[in-house]
């Protein structure tokens, strides 16, 4: 601790003579110093009631009238004035030197009879007050690491997140509240000193040994899943992230927060379940219709083309819906099955040129491009994409079908088939399918990708609002997003990113 210079002392002495000797002792040395003296305890006492700032050591003789040197020392303790005290006697004993140190007393002198203690003085009391500095500068050092582990503790012990330290040896030290609970234990007894294993999960274990050794060797481990076992010998699950302890400059041990994620676990697995059960449902349902809708579309057009001279046109009309009907009906259910296998069959990603699918596309649907007389404008440069092939095939021809529906009676039908980069996502090639048909309102941009919705516009004509499910699913699917851009009367463009190649 640096000394202050000079040196502050507050001197209570009630003989005149020693009050000279201490002064001179000073004047002679090579410490300067400020002295304010007293002759009483009490005089000094209420003086560095108000002015403790003013001094850096108070020096007291055992002996004075009134209150006692001793006295004062332990009146000055219990109102906790912060200053270093040294007991001046002339009578020097072992009793007086337990005496004084429980009074609370840094250091005590005695007066010996050839004055040679007033030598000392310059060299004993500025160490004195050093050593008081070193040792206040500890404390409170101690202690507020000890405030900062309390609150720590009490933050601890009140989050949510479980909380746990064990030791080099891989013994819990310490666990919160939220720790005990997410395991099923009601006391810490219960835990404390046991192996980290007895939360580990069978199949988790080797991992949870690795992060263990990672974190002693001074890694910190990244938040992530993993499983625990329970009290009760179940199986939870948190997410986990971990750090060394370090103490003294050495790891003593590893601690780690735990959030659960059981219930979501849970959860997600039974969603799991219904999903592949609806899927499932889904697939049989639309299989095993496709038998009967097959006999209903054979035996009308056997009845039409058999009987078509013995029907009235009445019957013949009948048979004619029953037929367009059935179709539909096919058309539904096909793209049901297609639907409902987006993402449950294993997809075979790969590099795929998209001018391939595309023309696949524009091949098969040659005939109704030439019978709505509508020009077709490809890009002559569309890039290779990262994709199951056959699902973009349908991503095309469900936005190119959807075009020529949605063309109306416009003198000079015009559909384009381009690409551009991605300025969102740099790794993404973002699509377009354009078309200067008849629009769709801004109102229904989100609707018109719902399942079974179809624009009033277009109600008449064949279709089963499945189709732009389709495309957004399967799009999706590959980790890209869709979008249209249109206005009523102003044509339309469909938007969609997929991702450029491995």
């Amino acid at each position: 601790m640096k000394i202050s210079s000079p040196l502050r002392i507050l001197l209570v002495e009630d003989d005149e003579h020693d009050r000279l000797s201490f002064r001179r002792a000073f004047q002679k040395g090579q410490v300067a110093c400020e002295i304010t003296e007293y002759v009483r305890a009490e005089d000094a006492l209420e003086k560095l009631r108000v002015e403790t700032s003013s001094f850096d050591l108070v020096v007291i003789d055992y002996d004075l009238p009134g209150m006692s040197g001793l006295d004062l020392c332990k009146e000055l303790l219990n109102e906790g004035i912060p200053l270093p005290l040294v007991i001046l006697t002339g009578k020097g004993s072992e009793e007086l030197a337990v005496e004084a140190l429980k009074a609370g007393v840094d250091d005590y002198m005695i007066k010996d009879a050839s004055r040679s203690y007033l030598d000392l003085l310059p060299v004993v009391l500025p160490e004195v007050v050093r050593k008081y500095g070193d040792r206040t500068a500890r404390k409170q050092a101690e202690e507020a690491l000890r405030e900062s582990e309390e609150r720590f503790r009490k933050i601890v012990q009140g989050c949510e997140a479980g909380y746990f330290f064990v030791d080099r040896d891989g013994r819990f030290k310490d666990v919160n509240d939220a720790w005990l609970r997410m395991h099923g234990y009601s006391s810490r007894d219960d835990v404390i000193g046991q192996d980290f294993a007895l939360t580990q999960a069978y199949e988790g274990m080797d991992q949870a040994q690795k992060d263990f050794e990672s974190l002693l060797s001074g890694e910190s481990i990244p938040a992530g899943e993993s499983t625990r076992r329970l009290k009760d010998g179940s199986i939870g699950y948190h997410t986990f992230s971990g750090n060394p302890v370090v103490q003294g400059g050495k790891i003593v041990g590893v601690e780690a927060f735990l959030i659960d994620i059981t219930e979501r676990k849970r959860t997600e697995e039974k969603l799991r379940k219904m999903n592949e059960e609806l899927k499932n449902f889904a697939y049989v349902v639309s299989h095993d219709l496709k038998t009967p809708i097959v006999y209903i579309q054979g035996f009308s057009e056997l009845l039409l083309e058999s009987y078509k001279e013995k029907l009235d046109e009445k019957g013949r009309t009948c048979l004619e819906r029953i037929q367009a009907s059935a179709h539909r009906m096919e058309m539904l259910v096909s793209d049901l099955l297609a639907l409902s296998r987006v993402g449950q069959v294993v997809s075979t990603f790969k590099d795929v040129p998209s001018h391939e699918i595309v023309t696949r596309v524009i091949s098969g649907l040659q005939d109704r491009l030439k019978e709505n007389g509508i020009e077709l404008v490809v890009a002559d440069n569309l890039p290779t994409v990262y994709c199951d092939r056959e699902r973009i095939w349908q991503v095309f021809e469900n936005l190119v079908v959807n075009a020529i529906k949605f063309m109306g009676d416009n003198e000079n039908p015009e559909i384009e088939i381009g690409y551009e980069e991605s300025a969102e996502r740099p790794d993404f090639y973002k699509f377009y399918v354009r078309d200067n048909g008849i629009g769709i309102d801004p109102k229904y941009h989100i609707k018109i990708f719902e399942r079974f919705h179809r624009l009033r516009e277009i109600e008449d004509e064949e279709g089963t609002g499945l189709g732009l499910a389709i495309v957004e699913r399967v799009v999706n699917h590959h980790g890209g997003r869709v979008w249209v851009k249109s206005e009523k009367g102003k044509g339309t463009t469909f938007y969609f990113t997929l991702p450029k190649p491995s």
